[in-house]
C-alpha cells in the first residue's frame, strides 16, 4: 500500500485509540460492522479512552446522515475485530481495515449510508489493491459472538455493484428444506437448527461448504458458521 493513509475528500477525525500493525502483517480484509448505538456514543466509544470499557476503534464511521468520518490511517491497527478468524487469518485486527455503520441492529440501513460505504469501498480498493473477495462481516470472522452487521445490511446490493464476492453456497442451498426466510433472528435460529437436525447426511457437504468460504467451522462449529452463513445470504432464502 502506497500514498496518503488518509482518503482523500473524507473528513478526519483521528482517534485515540490504535497503535501500529506487526511487522509484516499484510492487509487482506475489509470488515463491516454496525455499531448498536447512535451517531455520538459512536464516535466517542471509537475515537476517545473510555473508563467503562476497553478502548475500541475502526478506520471509518459512517453516521446516520451517511457521512463518514476517517478515525484510523490505513497503515495502522484499529480495534474491532477482537478474536476472530478467517480464510485462514487470526487475529484479523492487524491484517484489516475496518468500517462502522451507525444502525441499531434491528432497523434497515438508511440508502444514503449504502451509497457512502459503496464509495468508501471503491477508495480502499484503489488504495489497497484489495477487492470485492475481501469484504466481510464482523459476523463472518466471529461468528461465536458477532450477529453485525446483521439481517438488515443488503449484501446483495453490494453484490450488484461487484464490491462483495458472492458466495457460492449451492449445497445449502440445495439441502435447504424450511422454506422462505424472514429477517427476525430468532426465526432465522428456529428454522436452521430445524434443518440441522433433519440434514446429518448433508453435514460434510455443508461443513466443507463453508470452509472453502473461509468460515473457521474448526474454531467456531457449524451452527455458528451455517448462522453467519445465511444471515449473509437472507436474500436467497426469501
Amino acid at each position: 500500500m502506497s500514498g496518503s493513509q488518509w482518503l482523500s475528500g473524507v473528513p478526519r477525525i483521528e482517534s485515540q485509540n490504535y497503535d501500529d500493525r506487526p511487522a509484516g502483517s499484510a492487509l487482506n480484509a475489509i470488515v463491516l460492522h454496525y455499531t448498536a448505538v447512535d451517531d455520538d456514543i459512536s464516535l466517542r466509544a471509537l475515537t476517545k479512552k473510555q473508563k467503562e470499557i476497553p478502548p475500541v476503534s475502526a478506520h471509518f464511521l459512517i453516521t446516520s446522515d451517511g457521512t463518514c468520518h476517517q478515525l484510523v490511517p490505513l497503515n495502522a491497527r484499529a480495534w474491532h475485530c477482537g478474536k476472530s478468524n478467517w480464510k485462514g487469518q487470526e487475529s484479523l485486527n492487524s491484517s484489516s481495515i475496518g468500517i462502522e455503520i451507525v444502525n441499531d441492529g434491528f432497523s434497515p440501513f438508511h440508502p444514503t449510508q449504502i451509497e457512502t460505504l459503496k464509495q468508501i469501498l471503491r477508495q480502499i480498493f484503489d488504495v489497497t489493491g484489495l477487492g470485492p473477495e475481501a469484504v466481510a462481516g464482523h459476523q463472518d470472522i466471529s461468528p461465536d459472538r458477532k450477529i453485525d452487521p446483521g439481517p438488515h445490511f443488503p449484501w446483495e446490493e453490494l453484490e450488484a455493484e461487484g464490491l462483495v464476492a458472492q458466495q457460492d453456497i449451492e449445497p445449502l442451498m440445495r439441502l435447504w428444506t424450511k422454506g422462505p426466510l424472514s429477517k427476525n433472528r430468532e426465526k432465522i435460529e428456529k428454522a436452521m437448527n430445524a434443518f440441522l437436525r433433519k440434514t446429518p447426511e448433508g453435514e460434510t457437504e455443508l461443513k466443507e461448504m463453508l470452509l472453502q468460504l473461509g468460515y473457521a467451522v474448526h474454531l467456531y462449529g457449524m451452527t455458528h458458521c451455517l448462522r453467519a452463513c445465511i444471515v449473509r445470504n437472507l436474500k436467497r432464502f426469501a
